[in-house]
Formats: C-alpha cells, sequence, structure tokens
C-alpha cells in the first residue's frame, strides 16, 4: 500500500526501475546481488551484463502510464 513505480525491460539491454510514490528495494538478478534503495522520485537503471545499477530521477516517459492510470483512482 502506498509504493508506485513502473518496470521497463529492455530485453539484452538493461531493466529500468522508476518510484513515484513510496519506496521500492531493487536487487539485480545478475552481477553482484547488492541491494539498492529507489525513493519516490527516483530510478535505478540495471544493466543486463551485471555491472553496477545507475540510480537518478524518474525517467518521465517511464512513469507517464502510471500518471494515467491515477486518472482512474479519482473515477
Amino acid at each position: 500500500m502506498g509504493t508506485e513505480f513502473a518496470i521497463d525491460v529492455y530485453p539484452g539491454i538493461a531493466t529500468c526501475i522508476c518510484c513515484t510514490e513510496g519506496a521500492i528495494e531493487v536487487t539485480p538478478t545478475h552481477g553482484e546481488p547488492t541491494l539498492y534503495r529507489v525513493e519516490a522520485g527516483g530510478m535505478a537503471w540495471c544493466p543486463a551484463d551485471g555491472s553496477a545499477p545507475m540510480t537518478g530521477p524518474v525517467k518521465p516517459a517511464h512513469v507517464a502510464p502510471l500518471e494515467a492510470l491515477r486518472d482512474l483512482r479519482s473515477d
């Protein structure tokens, strides 16, 4: 409850996890099994080659579907 996130998978390239509400913990399945915490407004880009995830602000294009779903909550 209270957590909202989007996952975009680019096969063979990376997985991008964007968090818009709450916080999530991400553990890449390749490479070093390190736990990364992604807070609201942040993202983790997890390369398929197992290298360390890159973190930063959410990607607007990735969270656009979540924003569209928010409109449904008010109906």
